[in-house]
Parts: C-alpha cells; structure tokens; sequence
C-alpha cells in the first residue's frame, strides 16, 4: 500500500527544504530565545515586583497588652488557602513607629502595624512601601488587622476565646455530589497544572496551525511550479501525501525540541539564579516541572503526534484543491475554524476536567489532542478511558491520512477553479471506472 523507500525520501526533501529557508532558522533561534526568557521571566518578575505579591516580614510595633503580634500571624496564616499567595512572617518591632517607616522604607520589611490604645479603643495605622492601598500585601495587613481587632474587642466584652473566633471564622461548608464527582472548578485548581496546560494547548494550537499551512502551502506550491507532474511519475500520491506529512512533522519536531529543551533548563535554573542574585521567588512562580508526571507528558506527545496526522491530512486534502497561494487560506480555513474550537473547548474542560462534557470531548478525535492535556493532568481519567480515547484517535488518523490520499490523488494535478466536494466525488468513480 505505501513505500517506505519513496515515503523517506520525500520527508527528507521536505526536511532539507525548510532546512535551507533562512526564515526556518531564524524562527528556531528565536524560538530557542523566547523560550529562555520566558523560563527566565519568574526571576526579573520577582526582581522588580518585590514583595508586592509574596512574602516577607511584617514588623509590629505593639503598644497594647493584648498580643497583637501572635492573633495578627495567626490571622495571616489563616489566609493561605488561597493560591499564590506566601506566608507573610509578623514580627515585634522593639523600635518605636518612625524606626518601623524607616524599615518599610529601607526595603527591609513589607509593612509595618503600629498599634496603640486609647482608652478602651485601639487604633491602627499600617505602614507600607510604593504600592499603597492597593498592594496585595497590605491588602492582607488590613483584612488580618480588621480581623484580630474584632477578636480582641469581643474578648475585651467578656466574650469567651472560642466563642470570639466564631465570630470571624468562616463557616465549615460541605458539598455533596450525588453523582460521585466534584464539578467545582475551585477544587480543580492547581497553580502549576494550570500553567502546564496552559503552555501545553498554545503550544498544541500554534503547532497544528503552523505546520498544517506548511503542507497546503507546500503543495500549492509544487503544483504552481508543475514540479507536482515530475514528482507523481516517481511516487504515487498517497505516498507523496504521506512523506509530505512525515517531513513537516520532523522539520518542526527540530524546531520545538530545543525550544522546550531551553524552557525547561532556564525552569530547573531559576532557584540557583534566584539564590545568586538575592530574589525571592514570589509564590505564584514556585513552578515545579517535576509535578508532571513521566506518564502524562508520553501520553500528551502521542495525542499531539495523532493529532497533528488528522489535521496534517486534512491541510494536504485542502491545500491540493487549489492551484495558487492566494487562494490557501481561504481552502483551509474549515480545518483552522476546527483547530480553533478544539482550543476554545479545552479551556472549559479545564475549570470541569471530571464532568460528562470533558469525558465526551475526550473521547472526540478532533478536539482529544486538546482535552487530553486538561483531562489527564488535571483531571481522573481510568486507564481505559485514556486507551480508548488514543484508540479512537490512531483509528481516525488512518482514516484521515487514508480519505486525504485519496483526494489528493484526484485534486493534486488538477488546475484552475477549486472542485467542490461532488465534483470530486464524481472524478473519483470516474477514475475507478478507468482503472
């Protein structure tokens, strides 16, 4: 059915062809840069945001007798439930509240709370350094100070401790799901899963539409410069379709391994930079690469490698229906439009990796290359739904790769006003009945 020998020739034609484009290495030196720098952008981030977002020390100058530094530290322990947000270390300022502003002022502390007490009232004043009232960290200062004030008034009323904390304490809520399964996209957040995936579908989205314009314009191409009716004496069409896509395939697999290869050696560098340099890693950078399993990054390669043979058989069914490069984007845009949805659809399998709708999309060969990476590394999928759905996807790979040798066969020496889909139905039984 195919011949390998011819197969591996044309992929490497096509390999050496982009090869020699100067505009295919400078995209994989670019690439290769982007991809350190932005390995690299939680370091200068952290550098110059500060302490705005993570942690640091809070100094408290205490003029009271109710141990407002150890309820404010509690108070802002309480608060670590929320993502991205570091522990903030309170400390008992010995100075007076001029030595605190020159501290907060100095960098050596986030915000400082001084506290005195008129008559039975407390009064406070929270010190901090450029960013104002609207700096998450005194954002934090002030609901912790509000917090521990209302404990301290109440317990000053005669209201018992454990009864004073029920007051500000919030209130124990449990969910239960008949169905067996947690739909709350709160409990299906996870910081660094969620910037995987991210990376993950742009990277998906941007390889599919990029490589998959490489072969229609690549086969627009050669029938524009007739070098196609040279090329269809020495191979059959199906095994030009498929060395054509095996070809694209390993000229952008030489493009993107050193892109994630640079990614995630600038990723494993950022603590021994951020050590040499005295920087704070910020909290919602505390990005562990190593939270993926081996596992689920095998899996995301295979889905994206089948992936990429349907829609790379639908761009080089669609690219041989027309004969001029103007005329490309207008051919593939039904295949974009569905590159397009597939993305669109993975963002909201990922607040719901568990629920029907993500189980069905996982399953769907068009929008599985897309859904697995939220379905598998953020959500439960069983062993066997995870083969099945690759099962169905390998399946609808060669049917793909199958349908689009055979219109390709029919369209790619054909010139002139693109065919419509009857017409080349008609053609094909017409040549069924030659042969």
């Amino acid at each position: 059915m195919f011949d390998a020998r011819r197969i591996g020739l044309i992929a490497k034609r096509e390999v050496t062809t982009r090869f020699k484009m100067k505009a295919y290495r400078w995209t994989l030196a670019i690439q290769v840069v982007v991809a350190l720098l932005a390995g690299l952008s939680p370091v200068a981030i952290s550098y110059f945001a500060g302490d705005s977002i993570g942690g640091s020390s809070v100094l408290v100058v205490d003029g009271t007798d109710a141990g407002f530094t150890e309820r404010l530290q509690q108070n802002l322990v309480g608060d670590m439930g929320i993502p991205g947000l570091a522990e903030l270390d309170v400390q008992a300022h010995d100075g007076d509240a001029e030595s605190a502003r020159e501290s907060v002022n100095d960098g050596d502390a986030s915000a400082a709370v001084v506290v005195t007490q008129d008559g039975e009232q407390l009064q406070y004043e929270i010190i901090t350094g450029d960013g104002g009232i609207l700096d998450v960290t005194t954002q934090r200062v002030q609901s912790a100070v509000y917090t521990t004030n209302i404990e301290i008034t109440a317990e000053r009323a005669g209201v018992a401790p454990d009864r004073a904390q029920a007051l500000v304490g919030s209130p124990s809520i449990s969910v239960e799901d008949l169905g067996g399964e947690s739909n709350d996209p709160a409990e299906n957040f996870s910081g660094p899963m969620f910037a995987i995936v991210n990376i993950g579908l742009i990277l998906t989205y941007v390889m599919f539409l990029m490589y998959g314009t490489w072969i229609a314009q690549g086969v627009v191409e050669e029938k524009s410069s007739r070098m196609m009716e040279i090329m269809v004496n020495a191979a059959t069409p199906r095994d030009l379709l498929v060395g054509k896509v095996i070809g694209v395939l390993v000229a952008g697999l030489v493009q993107l391994i050193p892109m994630l290869l640079a990614a995630g050696l600038s990723f494993a560098l950022q603590p021994r930079i951020a050590d040499l340099l005295d920087i704070n890693l910020i909290a919602t950078f505390d990005f562990d690469m190593a939270s993926v399993s081996l596992q689920a990054m095998v899996v995301f390669l295979v889905y994206f490698i089948l992936g990429y043979f349907v829609y790379g058989a639908l761009f080089a069914a669609t690219g041989s229906m027309v004969s001029r490069q103007e005329e490309v984007n207008q051919a593939v845009g039904p295949v974009t439009i569905l590159i397009v949805v597939g993305l669109l659809v993975a963002y909201a399998v990922m607040a719901l990796p568990n629920s029907t709708f993500a189980k069905v999309l996982f399953l769907v060969p068009l929008t599985s290359p897309y859904t697995a990476l939220s379905r598998i590394l953020m959500g439960d999928p069983s062993a066997a739904e995870i083969a099945l759905s690759i099962g169905i996807l390998a399946i609808t790979a060669v049917l793909a790769m199958i349908l689009a040798a055979k219109v390709y066969r029919t369209t790619v020496l054909m010139y002139g006003q693109k065919p419509g889909i009857m017409q080349i139905f008609r053609l094909r039984r017409m040549q069924s009945v030659t042969r």
